[in-house]
């Protein structure tokens, strides 16, 4: 007979394309109970149970993607990406694949002009503190998240090295389900997308070997709530202004930081999760903001310290909704080699509830 031959991998595409990714185990212990389990958004209320503590291991984060690198000319370059990575679902030792990262950019570098189509980052709040809480303050001051997006940004040098950008995106309007059917979309039934836009200015801080920015943003998009009987609606703005800044101090020292202050912010994140009042049927208003202090590599060591908050306007809150989440959180990060990373956080969370 004849030998079987060895199999190997391949991954042939017209094009050339590059495969990252990581695998990733978390574990996590709670003095107290946190919604979600695998990663903190913020701690259920202790009506029943005191200190009902909980222990969660799971490998969801690990990340699979794949950098395409398309046709390029002096004047055109195209590029795309797909990530993915295990944290839509399904039991825990069988997870379900999430959609990250799709989409096509095109670069104009003349020009320094991109334009960018599929799903990614929103362009407001653009930055994400160091975390290993999956969930990197959501839902405690860092707003923002992915969507299917038709993002234009044009950069400008204003002398030197300073760089002015301009950042602006057609976004899909994502809702929730209607208070009343659990069906219609009420992002989708408002008929338009939303938008978001951003102005920065970064320029090299020289003795650091870094880069500096400040950037304000800005968001609106609209909700579309149905009556119970059907025969009218109720339209609901989402809106918020935010400023992030990343400012080098040292080659070794960094400190990244950023604040929001908008309105029915559910859909970035914001609000502790609650955009309108259910009971009076009105948007909620909030304020946060999170900042960290990241330190190293130093001997393959990183460490990070950063505090975090997000505080609904009471005035808007229905008894028993979440009025106030503060987090604040230490790690590290040890390079064991350039492939294997272990690291150790240590996090308080504190969520108030109305009444």
């Amino acid at each position: 007979a004849e030998k079987a031959k060895k199999s190997a991998f391949s991954l042939e595409t017209k094009f050339p394309a590059k495969l990252y990714g990581n695998l990733r185990l978390d574990t996590s212990y709670d003095e107290g109970e946190i919604n979600e389990g695998n990663f903190a958004r913020w701690v259920e209320p202790e009506v029943f149970i005191d200190d009902d503590e909980q222990f969660n291991m799971t490998a969801r984060q690990s990340r699979l993607g794949i950098d395409f690198a398309g046709p390029s000319t002096p004047w055109l370059e195209t590029s795309a990406k797909l990530e993915i990575d295990f944290f839509e679902g399904g039991k825990e030792n069988k997870n379900t694949i999430q959609m990250r990262h799709a989409y096509l950019k095109l670069r104009w570098p003349q020009q320094d002009l991109n334009l960018l189509a599929g799903q990614t980052w929103d362009v407001i709040s653009p930055l994400n503190p160091s975390t290993l809480n999956y969930s990197v303050e959501w839902f405690s001051g860092n707003i923002g998240y992915r969507r299917p997006q038709l993002r234009l940004e044009k950069g400008y040098q204003c002398g030197g090295n300073t760089r002015l950008l301009l950042q602006a995106a057609m976004v899909r309007n994502i809702g929730h389900t209607d208070a009343f059917s659990d069906v219609v979309d009420t992002g989708e039934d408002a008929g338009i997308p939303g938008f978001q836009g951003r102005l920065a200015v970064s320029r090299p801080i020289g003795y650091t070997g870094k880069e500096a920015s400040i950037g304000v943003s800005g968001h609106w998009q609209r909700e579309d709530f149905h009556t119970p009987d059907r025969d009218d609606h109720t339209e609901y703005d989402s809106q918020a202004g935010a400023l992030d800044l990343t400012l080098p101090l040292t080659s070794l020292i960094t400190l990244k930081a950023e604040a929001f202050k908008g309105k029915n912010l559910d859909m970035l994140l914001g609000g502790i999760g609650q955009g309108i009042n259910m009971v009076t049927m009105e948007e909620i208003e909030s304020q946060g903001g999170w900042a960290q202090l990241s330190v190293g590599p130093i001997c393959n060591m990183t460490y990070s310290v950063g505090a975090a908050i997000d505080d609904p306007d009471d005035n808007d809150l229905a008894n028993g909704a979440r009025s106030k989440n503060t987090s604040y959180w230490a790690n590290i990060l040890y390079d064991i080699n350039e492939a294997v990373t272990v690291g150790f956080e240590l996090s308080k969370w504190e969520t108030e509830y109305k009444n």
